[in-house]
C-alpha cells in the first residue's frame, strides 16, 4: 500500500479549502449553513442578487463583485472609489440583448446629513461594467437612504427611498418607478411623478414574486416594523402612522375621518427587517411560498409563508438566530440554495456571505454502471480516507464536492494507480461527495462523511 501512496503523492496535489458547516433543523428538513465568501474577500456587503449568468452579484462598499458557485472564484466587475454601493439590479436579459446593471451609490458617510444617492446604469461587457450613466438621484438625511432596487416584470426599475426625518421631500419615503433610461413612465399613478407608492419610513427590502405581487420590508420608528404588499398609488401610513399606531407627527391624523392609509401585510416587533427575497422551491419545503427576510437587531432569518393569493401571511418562522451577525440581504439561487449577508460594524462580527443548502437534495450526474464498485474507507473519515478503484483509466480525475455540488478538490490521477489516499484534515465536518471523472464526465460518485 505504501508504494501506491508514494506514487499518488508524486502525481496528485490536492488543494483543500475547508468550509465550515453549521447544521440547523427546521421542521423536518436538516439544512447546512456554510461560508461561501469569507472576510478575506468581502468587507461590507449590502446587497446580493442572483444574476442571469448564474453568478451571485454583490455590492461591497466601493466594489461590485461576482461569486461563481462552481469555481468559488470572486471577480471584481467594478471599482468606484469614494462612494458606498447600496442596491444592485441586474436586467434579466443581461446576456441576451439588454446588458444593463443598475447600482445605487450613497455619496454620504455613515450618519451623514443632507447627502445624495445616485443611481447609475452600466453596461456589462467583457466581465466588466462600463459606460456609466447617471439616470437618477435623490437626497436623504441620517443613516437611512433606502436604495433597494428590482427590475419589475414590466421592465421598469423600481427603487425604495427613506424618509428618516419626515421632511416632506416628494421623493423620500417612496417606492419609485422609472423607465430604464431614468425617465418617468407614462403609466405611473401620476404620469408626472416617479412615485409608485408612498408613506414608507425606511424600506430596506424589495421583491416581486412570479405572481406579480411586490413586497417591501420596512423599519418603523417605535420598534414596530412592517412587511407591505405594494400597490400602485397607495399610501402606507408614515409619518402619521407607524404600523397601525398613530405617531402624532401629523396634526389631526389620529382623529381625522378623512385620513386613510393601507395597513401592513404583517406587523413585526423590533426585528428590524433588512433585505428580502421570495422562495418557492422544493429543496427546502419549510421555505416554500415564503418571503425570506434578513433581520438586523434580531440577527436572524425570518420566514413568512404566504397564502395562495399572496395577500396574507399564514405563518412565520425565525431561524439562523445566532452566529451570523446582522443579516443584511438574502438571495435565492435557482437550485434552491439561499445566500445571505452576515455583516456588522463591531469587531466580533464575521463579515461573510453564507449559503444555506439541503444536503439531501444534492443532484449529481448519473454514473456509468461499469464503474460502480469502487470502495471508500474509512467513512466517516478523520484526517484522510482511501479509495480502492474498481476501474482504471489514463484520463481519470478525482473531485471532492461539497453539498451544493461545488468542486473544492480536483486533480488528475496517474494511470495504473489502484489505491488512492485523500487527505481530509482540511475539511470541516459534514457531508461531501467523492466523484470519479473520465474526460470530465462523472463515472462514479461516493458519499463521504468527514468527522
Amino acid at each position: 500500500m505504501s508504494k501506491y501512496l508514494l506514487l499518488f503523492v508524486c502525481s496528485v496535489s490536492f488543494s483543500i479549502s475547508g468550509i465550515a458547516q453549521d447544521v440547523w433543523m427546521l421542521d423536518s428538513t436538516e439544512v447546512h449553513v456554510e461560508i461561501a465568501v469569507d472576510s478575506s474577500v468581502v468587507d461590507g456587503a449590502w446587497d446580493v442578487n442572483w444574476g442571469p449568468d448564474d453568478k451571485l452579484w454583490f455590492t461591497d462598499i466601493e466594489y461590485i463583485k461576482r461569486y461563481d458557485p462552481v469555481t468559488s472564484l470572486v471577480d471584481t466587475v467594478l471599482f468606484r472609489p469614494g462612494d458606498n454601493a447600496l442596491g444592485i439590479a441586474i436586467h434579466p436579459n443581461l446576456l441576451s440583448g439588454t446588458p444593463y446593471v443598475f447600482i445605487a451609490y450613497d455619496t454620504a458617510a455613515y450618519y451623514a446629513f443632507n447627502d445624495w444617492v445616485e443611481v447609475y446604469r452600466y453596461e456589462f461587457s467583457g466581465g466588466q461594467l462600463i459606460n456609466p450613466l447617471l439616470i437618477f438621484s435623490y437626497s436623504h438625511v441620517g443613516e437611512h437612504a433606502g436604495g433597494r432596487m428590482i427590475i419589475s416584470a414590466d421592465n421598469k426599475l423600481m427603487l425604495t427611498t427613506a424618509d428618516y426625518w419626515f421632511g416632506g421631500d416628494p421623493l423620500r419615503g417612496r417606492t419609485l418607478r422609472l423607465n430604464l433610461d431614468g425617465t418617468i413612465p407614462a403609466d405611473n399613478p401620476n404620469p408626472t411623478s416617479y412615485e409608485y407608492s408612498s408613506g414608507h419610513r425606511n424600506p430596506q427590502g424589495l421583491v416581486q414574486t412570479p405572481t406579480g405581487n411586490i413586497y417591501n420590508s420596512e423599519h418603523g420608528q417605535f420598534g414596530i416594523d412592517e412587511i407591505n404588499l405594494i400597490e400602485a398609488g397607495v399610501h402606507y401610513g408614515w409619518p402619521a402612522y407607524d404600523g397601525d399606531a398613530c405617531s402624532n407627527f401629523v396634526p389631526d391624523s389620529c382623529s381625522s375621518a378623512t385620513y386613510s392609509y393601507e395597513s401592513p401585510l404583517l406587523l413585526l416587533n423590533q426585528s428590524p427587517p433588512s433585505g428580502l427575497d421570495y422562495y418557492n422551491h422544493t429543496t427546502i419545503p419549510e421555505f416554500s411560498n415564503s418571503l425570506l427576510v434578513g433581520t438586523l437587531a434580531s440577527r436572524a432569518l425570518d420566514v413568512h409563508t404566504l397564502n395562495t393569493a399572496g395577500d396574507a401571511v399564514t405563518s412565520s418562522l425565525r431561524t439562523l438566530s445566532q452566529g451570523y451577525g446582522r443579516i443584511r440581504d438574502v438571495a435565492v439561487a435557482p437550485d434552491g440554495s439561499v445566500y445571505f449577508i452576515g455583516f456588522d460594524r463591531d469587531s466580533e462580527s464575521k463579515n461573510a456571505i453564507y449559503r444555506i443548502v439541503n444536503p439531501a437534495s444534492v443532484s449529481l450526474p448519473a454514473i456509468e454502471s461499469e464503474w460502480v464498485g469502487s470502495i471508500l474507507f474509512p467513512n466517516p473519515a478523520g484526517d484522510q480516507c482511501t479509495i480502492v478503484l474498481n476501474q482504471l483509466s489514463n484520463e481519470l480525475e478525482i473531485a471532492v464536492l461539497n453539498v451544493t455540488g461545488e468542486t473544492i478538490v480536483h486533480h488528475g490521477v496517474e494511470n495504473g494507480i489502484k489505491e488512492v489516499q485523500i487527505p481530509t484534515m482540511g475539511l470541516s465536518g459534514g457531508i461531501y461527495f467523492v466523484q470519479l471523472r473520465v474526460k470530465g464526465t462523472g463515472v462514479e460518485t461516493l458519499k463521504l462523511l468527514v468527522e
